[in-house]
């Protein structure tokens, strides 16, 4: 019996001959690893376009904090959408009660929370439409923007610039956008091509159509270069 069974190894059953199991596992092993190729080869290359592309749509899928939308009125565009609460280069834009745009610039704007109406604003510039050919603009180095009650308080060194080509300056002022005025109770001091004035305060209204000097002042003007201008010396 154990004669037979040792003559027939690595004979044939049945038609099959017998194979030992090592390299029957060797080939079993062989084809997994050649399966495993083809199948890296089709998922790498997957795998680097879906990085690519993740990397592409990356700035899509993070909002940009850092922008705000701009609006016809400056209660549409005064809310900042970051939560450090500051923004470098804003820009605000609205009209006033006679429909007259203004805008307002700075280098820099911060507020304490998102309910607060109040902006701190650095080195701010504003720039009121006279009318469609002239403009009133005024810059500081600090400035607090109230956008509820529409206001601008200037301060650390104001400058007023009228189109016509008079300059006003101060220490300090507040803008009254609405209603196109701006006022200072520092001294103050002006000078144009219809004079120069100097005096304890000063009142603009309707965006520099007319300019009152508060206290005791002081004004020379040229009567041949007034082109229209009244200033006058307030009681």
């Amino acid at each position: 019996m154990s004669e037979q069974t040792a003559s027939n190894i690595g004979g044939d059953f049945g038609g099959r001959r017998f194979m030992p199991d090592a390299p029957r596992k060797r080939e079993a092993a062989h084809f997994r690893a050649s399966r495993m190729v083809v199948l890296m080869k089709l998922i790498l290359p997957a795998l680097a376009l879906a990085i690519v592309a993740l990397i592409v749509s990356w700035p899509q899928l993070i909002p940009d904090h850092t922008k705000f939308r701009l609006g016809d009125k400056a209660k549409n565009l005064l809310a900042v959408a970051t939560d450090g609460l500051s923004m470098d280069q804003p820009r605000y834009v609205g009209v006033d009660d006679a429909q007259r745009p203004y805008e307002i610039t700075a280098e820099r704007a911060s507020q304490d929370s998102h309910e607060s109406d109040r902006l701190d604003l650095v080195a701010p510039q504003a720039d009121l439409a006279v009318n469609e050919e002239e403009w009133l603009a005024l810059s500081a180095a600090a400035g607090i923007y109230d956008r509820k009650q529409k206001t601008i308080d200037l301060s650390g060194g104001v400058t007023v610039f009228h189109d016509r080509g008079y300059t006003v300056t101060s220490e300090s002022a507040r803008v009254l956008l609405d209603e196109g005025m701006a006022t200072s109770d520092d001294p103050v001091s002006a000078h144009g091509q219809s004079g120069i004035a100097t005096g304890e305060g000063f009142r603009i209204y309707d965006r520099g159509e007319r300019i009152v000097f508060v206290g005791k002042s002081k004004v020379v003007l040229y009567p041949a270069q007034l082109g229209g201008l009244e200033t006058r010396r307030a009681k």
